[in-house]
């Protein structure tokens, strides 16, 4: 299992410094960024985005009310419908810093007294929810753990994650300690360290005024703005380690992060091929880094290179053994490593219509049940994966696509079924796929593609390449019916 680690950050202002921000995106997985709201100004946001993203950090928006004196921790009255502008526009605004950079917005969280607020005003909550999934569906929505927020980003179709928090105290309905109350900070990392453990051992949180209750968390946050920040997102890793979980951020995408030559391992295959592995664990910083690895070992051509094959981890190099040998090619491939660039929205982006119908989908209520969603909010949550080529396998132009949002995420069946259509969109664990040939899989179907992967050119059998990026659109059926070719093979 994998939790996340975040942070409140980028909450300075002009001159006035708030937190040590460099210290904590060296800690954490995850960065709330502040959107002008509460706290910072444009300088502010890309100087952090900017220091995120070398870190390898993903970002989110931090958007809170409009109130820099009071730092976003008063309820300031407005109408529902006024929030959810004024979330917009703070979402909108961390967006165009972060083209500037660049680097994505991955997820909102909202910020002091306005999270608070959402979180036991279920109206308050779906004006939030829906101007995050009006701006952008993709986005996820970091909610407090048990509350009306998390709910609403739920009911609306958002991938939402749950989050608790270390450094805060809790009430026995689940909100927060009001600041200023005894007992709504935990000043002390070991103090905050071993409620963690206790929690992650049991599922019940501490409360003030009664006993323990059972939260869910796949993330959680370390307030920046305190004395104790640093040693805070230093101590409470620890507990999480210890349970058998990884540190690592909720939210797929891609932050660029350059290509070493020291970071490649080359494995010999038989006499005429060379596996170059960049890493274990499969990322789509990784699968770009293969991408650009890859496509610098064709613009060198070194001497003896017969073909080159991608996959999400690794590159296999075929070679004429006559012609170069191992160390010869590693050398080659070292040097081209030293020439690669990154880039974020490398490969094509390819628009993959699917519809949702019952008898085309066998596997959504199952998945629905499995993932505690409806079967809309499961759809929606397909519709808002990242998705992206990261290598062929299986069967011809079997390109299996990372990306699927944690939430939707469910295991392969414990048998395959027969007979599965050619353009069966489905699912298992972290990936996707859409079937090219009628034959068994173990995988869930979610929906059904018009859209043929197999083309008539023999320059180009596949309609994707590694590294391409896949967003899926939902049709209805007289769309699906008057696309899909049933004689196709």
């Amino acid at each position: 299992m994998k939790i996340d680690l975040n942070s409140d950050l980028g909450e300075s202002f002009g001159p006035w410094q708030m937190g040590d921000d460099a210290a904590m995106l060296q800690l954490v997985n995850s960065a709330n960024i502040a959107c002008g709201g509460h706290a910072s100004d444009p300088e502010t946001m890309f100087q952090t985005l900017k220091t995120a993203a070398e870190h390898g950090v993903h970002v989110g928006a931090h958007p809170g009310y409009n109130d820099r004196q009071g730092f976003g921790r008063r309820v300031i009255p407005m109408p529902p419908a006024e929030i959810g502008r004024m979330v917009a526009a703070q979402i909108g605004a961390l967006q165009a810093i972060a083209r500037l950079v660049p680097v994505k917005v991955h997820y909102v969280k909202a910020h002091g007294a306005l999270a608070n607020l959402a979180a036991a005003d279920k109206p308050v909550a779906l004006a939030i929810a829906q101007a995050v999934h009006a701006i952008d569906p993709g986005l996820a929505l970091l909610a407090i753990s048990g509350t009306c927020l998390e709910e609403a980003g739920r009911e609306t179709g958002l991938t939402t994650y749950s989050e608790i928090f270390a450094d805060r105290g809790y009430q026995s309905n689940g909100q927060l300690v009001p600041r200023g109350s005894d007992g709504a900070m935990i000043h002390d990392a070991a103090e905050a360290a071993n409620r963690l453990l206790n929690f992650l051992k049991t599922g019940l949180m501490p409360v003030v005024d009664g006993d323990p209750i059972p939260l869910k968390a796949q993330s959680i946050c370390v307030h920046g703005d305190g004395p104790s920040a640093v040693a805070m997102a230093q101590e409470n890793p620890r507990p999480a380690r210890g349970r058998g979980r990884q540190l690592r951020s909720l939210y797929g995408g891609l932050i660029m992060q350059p290509l070493t030559p020291e970071a490649l391992t080359f494995i010999p295959v038989a006499d005429h091929a060379l596996m170059v592995q960049l890493g274990t664990e499969v990322s789509e910083t990784l699968s770009a880094q293969v991408v650009a690895l890859d496509k610098a070992i064709a613009a060198a051509s070194p001497e003896g290179v017969q073909e080159t094959v991608p996959a999400f981890v690794n590159l296999l190099v075929e070679f004429d053994p006559l012609v170069t040998d191992h160390a010869a090619l590693e050398t080659a491939i070292r040097a081209c490593a030293s020439r690669t660039e990154i880039a974020e929205n490398a490969g094509t982006l390819h628009e993959v219509p699917v519809c949702y119908d019952t008898d085309l989908a066998p596997d959504l209520a199952a998945v629905a049940k499995a993932t505690g969603m409806s079967e809309e909010a499961a759809i929606n949550a397909h519709l808002s994966g990242d998705y992206r080529v990261g290598m062929f396998g299986f069967a011809p132009g079997y390109a299996y696509l990372s990306g699927v949002p944690e939430a939707l995420q469910v295991p392969r069946k414990t048998a395959p079924v027969r007979g599965i259509p050619r353009g069966a969109v489905m699912i298992a664990g972290p990936q996707c796929l859409v079937t090219t040939l009628k034959m068994p899989t173990g995988w869930s179907i979610l929906g059904r593609s018009p859209t043929e992967v197999l083309t008539q050119d023999p320059s180009r059998p596949f309609l994707f390449d590694v590294g391409d990026r896949v967003r899926f659109r939902r049709i209805d059926r007289a769309e699906f019916d008057s696309s899909y070719r049933q004689d196709a093979t």
